[in-house]
């Protein structure tokens, strides 16, 4: 199936509700996509578009045909990270009919690819609209810390007259000291923990941590003097939980909402350490990376040019979405709320439940057939028991949030839709984790090209080489990976081959 090859008539058709609010009226043929004869076939099969909710399709479909028809699956996921990030705490699910088993959607994910796939273009693009956010929380803040400075001044005046008035005997009312204002915070791309718990306190409903290079971010974790950095990120993928954070000559901080949704990019190649660590522990690690559940992975694209207008209708319709799962109610939506939580809560319908409990048998199945000899994959899987209810919530409240239901429950068909979605993302997990595999199997190709080479000077009598001038005559090779590649197969005498062993001659 073409990664274009959607439906689009069905996607405009359930759009069309939010085109009079934008005054065009009925779809223009600005929406139709070009013909399919000349896209490229995409390297995986992506999920389908309509899976999104219904004010993200058309945008997530125009940002990844602009950029040169990457893939679809890299605009899905960086709309559905987008979402998670601007719900935050602001709402929670619980996918059980009476227990109070409750999920925060607070989602992590990963674009992986080459270079020039556009990956980081459209993360870019998709998260803009959190970015507009924060810039006007800025302005705001700014604004009233204008007031403020100004209340702060007359506050100190007021306070020194009333000390005074206190040691004449008098007993004037005590001054009103101004509250400092608060900058609300959606997004922050790099800062340390100890800033992000400070972060965390003033914005208890969540925040996104946007990096375009994920490599590094595994990286700083190993850093001295930032051992405690892989507990604290570790901890704030529930959603939940609480933490107390030391700071040096600081004191600590105690953090009651811990909430952060981490996405950025990654090449395969950055990518195959971290999997190494994760896949070398008979445990399957410490879960950071199964955290990453939304990962969507190409390695093999082939660019169209593409060089069009956006399309503006769609681009305000994904842009107001985001802004309505920032600043709505949830309990003006439908959301309940009660004594064992502080959270607004949807639940499942009684036909999403029988959904959930299917996926959820399907899911621990396959936990058993992995938790011996792919521990590491298993845990990854063993997340997917919130995963797809964060996803059916999303969907759910992105569609209640721009009034395109007004369901009180999440219906049986947004739970359909989560699991298509995580059997999706479970089959880019098998592609992350067997990452290991592929990496050995690209050393086993590159020690052949080695041999061959050797076998090839040698046939023409131009032993000894030297491992180094040896790795410049094959591609991708360095001295090392020649030392590897003939162990066993040619005799050497010191950084030299000399010759090769009578059962690997030509």
């Amino acid at each position: 199936m073409s990664t274009f090859d959607i439906d689009i008539e069905k996607a405009k058709r359930q759009s069309a509700r939010l085109l009079p609010e934008y005054g065009v009226g009925e779809p223009s043929n600005e929406h139709e996509p070009e013909s399919t004869q000349e896209q490229p076939d995409a390297a995986t099969p992506g999920p389908d578009i309509e899976l999104l909710p219904i004010d993200a399709r058309m945008y997530a479909y125009d940002v990844a045909k602009r950029m040169d028809h990457a893939p679809l699956s890299f605009a899905m996921t960086a709309a559905l990270l987008t979402l998670s990030t601007a719900m935050g705490r602001r709402v929670a699910v619980r996918p059980k009919l009476k227990d109070i088993w409750e999920v925060i959607p607070n989602l992590w994910g990963m674009l992986v690819a080459p270079p020039s796939v556009k990956k980081t273009p459209i993360l870019a693009e998709m998260v803009k609209p959190l970015k507009l956010l924060e810039m006007e929380a800025n302005e705001r803040y700014e604004e009233e810390m204008k007031r403020y400075n100004a209340e702060k001044i007359a506050y100190e005046i007021e306070l020194k007259e009333y000390k005074a008035k206190l040691k004449e005997g008098e007993t004037p009312p005590i001054p009103d000291e101004p509250d400092k204002p608060i900058r609300s915070r959606y997004l922050i791309d790099d800062a340390t923990t100890e800033k992000v718990a400070e972060i965390m306190i003033e914005n208890p409903k969540g925040i996104g941590l946007f990096m375009d290079e994920l490599s590094g971010w595994f990286k700083s974790m190993g850093k001295q003097g930032r051992e405690g950095d892989r507990s604290f990120w570790l901890e704030s993928f529930n959603g939940n939980g609480s933490k107390s954070v030391d700071r040096i000559g600081r004191g600590s901080l105690l953090v009651p909402h811990m909430c952060a949704t981490i996405f950025g990019t990654i090449q395969p190649d950055a990518l195959m350490g971290i999997v190494s660590g994760a896949t070398g522990a008979t445990s399957g690690g410490d879960g950071l990376l199964q955290r990453f559940q939304l990962i969507s992975y190409e390695d093999r694209v082939q660019p169209v040019y593409t060089d069009e207008l956006p399309d503006t209708i769609a681009r305000e319709a994904y842009y107001d979405l985001v802004r309505k799962i920032a600043l709505a109610d949830p309990v003006e939506r439908g959301a309940k709320k009660d004594r064992f939580s502080d959270t607004p809560f949807y639940r499942f319908s009684p036909e999403a439940v029988e959904i959930s409990k299917a996926f959820f048998g399907d899911i621990n199945e396959e936990l058993k057939v992995n938790e011996e000899h792919n521990p590491a994959y298993a845990a990854h899987l063993g997340k997917f028991h919130g995963l797809m209810p964060s996803l059916a919530l999303i969907l759910f409240y992105a569609d209640r949030v721009s009034g395109h239901i007004d369901e009180e429950m999440i219906p049986a068909s947004y739970a359909e839709r989560a699991r298509k979605l995580c059997d999706f993302y479970k089959r880019q997990a098998m592609k992350v984790y067997d990452l290991e595999r592929l990496k050995e199997r690209k050393l086993e190709a590159l020690d052949e090209k080695i041999v061959e080479k050797v076998k090839e000077i040698a046939s023409a009598g131009k032993l000894p080489i030297s491992f180094g001038k040896l790795s410049q005559m094959v591609k991708g090779a360095k001295a090392k990976d020649c030392e590897r590649a003939l162990k066993g197969v040619a005799i050497r005498k010191g950084r030299k081959i000399v010759s090769l062993l009578p059962a690997s001659n030509v």
